[in-house]
């Protein structure tokens, strides 16, 4: 009977990119064509948040580059 390897397979973790834009709204109509969706978890207390995700459902946030600096 061979032995079973010990290790145990590390967690899987996911990342967020943001990228700082004039308009978030506008950047995701130019996204969305190439494949992303609008996430159903979305932020209503603030309108300079957008989070997309991209078609393997990692998610994108676009945020306001004039609110940035708050953040």
């Amino acid at each position: 009977m061979s032995e079973q390897p010990t290790h145990s397979t590390p967690p899987v973790q996911w990342w967020a990119m943001t990228i700082h834009c004039l308009d978030p709204h506008a950047t995701a109509e130019a996204l969305l064509p190439l494949g992303g969706n609008l996430s159903p978890h979305q932020d209503p207390n603030n309108p300079n948040l957008l989070v997309l995700q991209d078609p393997a459902g990692h998610p994108l946030c676009l945020l306001r580059a004039s609110a940035a600096r708050r953040f």
